[in-house]
C-alpha cells in the first residue's frame, strides 16, 4: 500500500513536472535560407565531404553547415523560427568569409519563455547582421571570432569584420557586447569596439562617420538630395526618380523609357576636407529591374545605377571616382566593363543579378586614390544617378563612411 501510494504520488507531481520541463525547455531547428546575390557560394552540410556550390538559392540548411564565400561572392542568411511565425534576423555574407552555423535553435513550443538562440562560428570575412524588430519572444545571435565572443540581442544592424589580427565590430543601431580574455565592452548605436588577438577588446570607440546629411531618401528627394536630369534629345522621355520602397526596404527609385540617351540622379553637397580621413568607404544597396543597353552602352557610361563622388586632390584639381552596376550582359560583341572616358581611379563596373538586392562595400577610396597618384583634399559632392535609354533600378542605404 506504502509503494502504491509514494509511486501514486510521484506520478502526480513528477509527469506535470516533467511536462512541463518538456514545454519549457524543448527546441527544435530554426529555419535558415541562403539567397546568393553575386558569385558562387560553397555550402558544406554536416557529414557531408563535397560542398554544394549554390548559385540562387538553397532553403532550410541544417545546423552544423558551413559556407564559404570567395572574394567576388555574396548572400544572405535569413533566419525564421521553425513554425516561420517570426523572423529573427539576416546576414549578409561578404567576400573571402567562412561561417558555420553552430547553434540555430528556437523553443519547440509557443508557452515557453525562453528565447531563439542563433550561434555562427565566423573564422574570417565580414558580415552585416540585421536583428528583426517585434519577435514574440527574447533572441540573442552570438559570433565566436579567433578572438572572442560578439553577442547581438537587440534590434538593429551591426557589422562583424574578422581577420588573423583582430574582430572589428561596428554598431550601426543597437548593442552589442564584445567579450575576450576575461575582459567586456558595450558598444552602442553609432560605436564600434576592436577585439585584438590575445587582448581584452579596447573598450567604446568613435564610429565610422557617415559624411552624408541623409542616408535615406525618405523626405530628402528636393532637399537633402537635388534631382537633376539630363538626355540627348529634350522631346524625349525625361525619366522619373522618387521615393519608393521594396521588401520595406525604403529606396530612391529611377525609371524611364526613352528612345535615346537619358540621365536622371541625385547628388548631394559635401564640401568635406577628408585629409585627416585614412579610411574612405562607400556603402549602398542596388536592385536593377530593366535595362535595355548591354552592360554599361558602348563606352561604359550608361549603366542603370552609378555612384559618382567627386573631390578636389591636394592642388586644386577636381577629380571624380566612379563606379557602375549592371545587370545585363547578353551581347557577345565587344562592349566595355569600365568606362573608357573617365580618368583614374575609376575601375570596372560589377555585373549584379537582376531583380535582387545587391549589397555593395568599396575598398578604401582613400587607398585607391593614393594608387592612382592622387591625393584627395575634399569631397566635393556624391552623385547617386541612372544612364541609358530604358532602365528601372532602385538605390538604398547610401552611406560614405570615413575614418579618422
Amino acid at each position: 500500500m506504502t509503494t502504491a501510494f509514494v509511486t501514486c504520488c510521484a506520478l502526480i507531481i513528477g509527469v506535470p513536472l516533467g511536462a512541463q520541463y518538456l514545454i519549457v525547455n524543448s527546441e527544435v531547428e530554426q529555419k535558415v535560407d541562403l539567397d546568393v546575390g553575386a558569385g558562387t557560394i560553397l555550402v558544406t552540410r554536416p557529414g557531408r565531404a563535397v560542398s554544394d556550390g549554390v548559385v540562387d538559392r538553397l532553403a532550410d540548411i541544417p545546423e552544423g553547415s558551413r559556407i564559404q564565400t570567395d572574394d567576388g561572392s555574396q548572400a544572405t542568411l535569413s533566419f525564421y523560427s521553425s513554425n516561420n511565425h517570426d523572423s529573427i534576423g539576416s546576414a549578409q555574407i561578404y567576400g573571402g568569409t567562412a561561417i558555420r552555423l553552430t547553434t540555430i535553435r528556437s523553443p519547440r513550443f509557443a508557452s515557453s519563455p525562453r528565447g531563439h538562440r542563433t550561434v555562427l562560428d565566423m573564422t574570417a570575412g565580414r558580415v552585416r547582421v540585421s536583428i528583426s524588430p517585434g519577435t514574440s519572444r527574447p533572441l540573442a545571435i552570438t559570433l565566436q571570432t579567433p578572438q572572442g565572443l560578439v553577442l547581438l540581442d537587440q534590434m538593429g544592424s551591426y557589422s562583424v569584420e574578422v581577420n588573423g589580427q583582430e574582430t572589428q565590430v561596428t554598431v550601426r543601431e543597437g548593442q552589442a557586447t564584445a567579450l575576450a580574455n576575461g575582459g567586456a565592452t558595450v558598444a552602442k548605436t553609432n560605436q564600434r569596439t576592436v577585439m585584438p588577438t590575445g587582448r581584452q577588446p579596447l573598450g567604446a570607440l568613435p564610429p565610422e562617420r557617415n559624411l552624408l546629411a541623409s542616408d535615406g531618401f525618405a523626405g530628402s528627394l528636393g532637399t537633402v538630395w537635388s534631382v537633376y536630369q539630363n538626355q540627348y534629345d529634350p522631346a524625349d522621355q525625361p525619366g522619373l526618380v522618387d521615393e519608393s520602397s521594396s521588401r520595406g526596404r525604403p529606396a530612391a527609385h529611377f525609371i524611364r523609357d526613352g528612345r535615346d540617351w537619358g540621365q536622371i540622379g541625385l547628388r548631394q553637397e559635401l564640401n568635406r576636407d577628408v585629409r585627416d580621413i585614412r579610411e574612405l568607404r562607400l556603402h549602398l544597396a542596388a536592385l536593377i529591374l530593366q535595362q535595355d543597353l548591354t552592360k554599361c552602352g558602348s563606352l561604359g557610361s550608361e549603366c542603370p545605377v552609378m555612384a559618382k563622388i567627386e573631390f578636389l586632390d591636394t592642388s586644386g584639381t577636381r577629380r571624380e571616382w566612379l563606379q557602375g552596376f549592371y545587370s545585363d550582359s547578353n551581347f557577345l560583341g565587344d562592349v566595355p566593363t569600365s568606362c573608357v572616358t573617365c580618368p583614374p581611379p575609376t575601375g570596372p563596373h560589377i555585373r549584379i543579378p537582376k531583380a535582387t538586392w545587391y549589397i555593395y562595400d568599396s575598398p578604401n577610396l582613400i587607398d585607391q586614390m593614393n594608387r592612382a597618384g592622387l591625393t584627395p583634399a575634399s569631397i566635393i559632392s556624391i552623385s547617386i544617378y541612372a544612364s541609358g535609354h530604358l532602365f528601372e533600378s532602385m538605390v538604398s542605404e547610401v552611406e560614405l563612411l570615413a575614418l579618422e
